[in-house]
C-alpha cells in the first residue's frame, strides 16, 4: 500500500485534469446554486494548477507515487472549490442589478 507505482500517478493525473477542466467549466457556466462563479472557478483553477505543477516536479524525480503522495495531491486540487464555495455561501447572495432585473423580463417593462 505504500509502495511506489506509477498507477498512483495516472490516478492523480486523471484526478487533477478533471479539477481544471471542472475549474475552466465555472468559470463560463453560470451555476444556480453559486453566486460567485468567477470566484470559486479561480479557487478551484487556481489550487488544481498548483497540484499540477507539483504532479509535474514529482514525477521529474521519481516517476512513482505512493498512495498518500496521490491522495493529498487529488485533495489540494479539489480543495479550491470548497474554499470558494464555502466563501460564496459565507458572503450571502449577490446584490441585483437593475440589467439583471431587465434581462429576467427580455427588456419588457412589465405593468402592474
Amino acid at each position: 500500500m505504500n509502495t511506489p507505482n506509477a498507477m498512483y500517478y495516472a490516478l492523480a493525473a486523471v484526478v487533477v485534469a478533471g479539477a481544471i477542466l471542472f475549474g475552466l467549466g465555472l468559470l463560463f457556466v453560470r451555476a444556480s446554486r453559486i453566486e460567485r462563479n468567477v470566484l470559486v472557478g479561480g479557487c478551484t483553477l487556481a489550487t488544481s494548477l498548483l497540484a499540477a505543477l507539483i504532479l509535474g516536479s514529482q514525477s521529474a524525480d521519481t516517476g512513482q507515487f505512493t498512495l498518500g503522495q496521490a491522495l493529498s495531491i487529488g485533495c489540494l486540487s479539489v480543495l479550491g472549490f470548497g474554499i470558494g464555495w464555502l466563501y460564496d455561501r459565507l458572503a450571502g447572495p449577490k446584490a441585483m442589478s437593475s440589467t439583471d432585473d431587465l434581462e429576467a423580463t427580455l427588456g419588457a417593462e412589465l405593468a402592474d
